[in-house]
């Protein structure tokens, strides 16, 4: 418990839906009201389907539609939000990319508050508008890194010093929602937002093309929302795989799909510290893996609880879909290893790294 029981901690998402960030930060104010700490979340968007605790403020009810009204609305809901909650130490969890917004909320909401920025993603330009103007203010702030390779990235590239805090997991609630059902089939998983620049599902259906495993009647799941849905669509009709891949949608609970799964396959081009391969470990299904930036290096040790692949190797990511389908004791082994690494994503250990860091404010 805080050594102050209303100590505030006030959380600033674009929502509490669909993304890593936004799942971390509701399993973060459950963590911290767990805690003792009074919490409040803005939410810019109204989208909700995390389980939070504490005041949750919308800033995106009854807005205008025209553009610019939308915005100055909403900057002025930010700056009441945050003024009405004086004393509150301030973590953003937002996508920070567009300068304007930015320039105007470091002036006008928080020029005067104690503010703690998060970097989720290894293209750290999401989270820091491109300029020496940032690079500066950046430096007068706290700044975490979800990765150890985000950490150096920041260093390297902005001269910027942060603080490594790796996402955490619910893990009895995960457990317990993965029960909810069985999925009765034989298959591979893979989960997150249907955008093909960054997740690559599109090269995931290809390597599953050229592997074994419709041979073998092993069929590919596909979880998730997004623009190229319907691109995927094609490619796999294209392919004559609609009996063997399957695109489910998004999934309020995702868990009793990578629970039973043979695996889990991630294929990004890069990433934060993706939570799905915590979540998949935390359930014994072993994970396939890109060793892209940044982040699955720091969770797989390759041949221990999953197979880190080559960044970017389709070749080899096939060799290491099929070698899981032909050798099932390898899989089992695997499996039998995945919570032997798992102790630094625990919600004891989170709340640790992020109090650590206030007593430093």
């Amino acid at each position: 418990m805080p050594q102050n029981n209303t100590k505030k901690i006030g959380l600033i998402v674009d929502s509490l839906s669909n993304g890593g960030a936004e799942k971390s930060a509701a399993h973060l104010s459950v963590i911290l009201e767990h805690a003792g700490y009074k919490v409040i979340i803005i939410a810019i968007k109204p989208d909700v389907s995390y389980a939070y605790k504490g005041n949750l403020i919308h800033l995106g009810k009854q807005v205008s539609q025209i553009k610019i009204v939308k915005q100055v609305q909403k900057i002025l809901r930010f700056k009441k939000a945050v003024a009405s909650h004086q004393g509150t130490i301030w973590i953003d969890y937002r996508m920070r990319n567009r300068k304007l917004m930015e320039f105007l909320l470091h002036r006008l909401v928080f020029k005067n508050e104690q503010l703690i920025l998060t970097i989720h993603n290894y293209h750290i330009d999401y989270h820091i508008p491109k300029g020496n103007y940032f690079n500066n203010l950046y430096k007068k702030h706290h700044i975490t890194a979800v990765s150890k390779d985000i950490k150096k990235r920041l260093k390297s590239e902005k001269n910027i010093e942060s603080t490594y805090i790796p996402n955490a997991i619910d893990f009895e609630a995960i457990n317990e929602k993965a029960d909810a059902f069985k999925v009765n089939e034989q298959y591979i998983v893979a989960v997150g937002r249907l955008f093909n620049k960054v997740k690559q599902f599109d090269v995931l259906i290809d390597a599953y093309a050229k592997s074994i495993l419709k041979t073998q009647h092993v069929k590919l799941f596909i979880l998730g929302e997004g623009e190229d849905k319907s691109l995927l669509q094609q490619q796999i009709n294209q392919l004559h795989l609609k009996e063997h891949i399957q695109l489910l949608g998004f999934k309020e609970n995702p868990y009793p799909y990578i629970k039973n799964a043979k695996f889990l396959t991630l294929t990004s081009k890069f990433e934060g510290l993706p939570m799905v391969i915590l979540e998949a470990l935390n359930l014994n299904t072993p994970v396939i893996s890109y060793n892209c930036p940044s982040g699955p290096s720091e969770m797989i040790i390759h041949n221990k609880n999953g197979l880190l692949v080559e960044n970017q190797n389709q070749e080899k990511l096939i060799e290491a879909m099929n070698s899981l389908v032909l050798y099932p004791d390898k899989l089992n082994d695997l499996a039998k290893n995945s919570h032997d690494y798992l102790l630094p994503y625990t919600s004891k250990s989170h709340l640790n790294y992020w109090e650590n860091l206030f007593k430093n404010l």
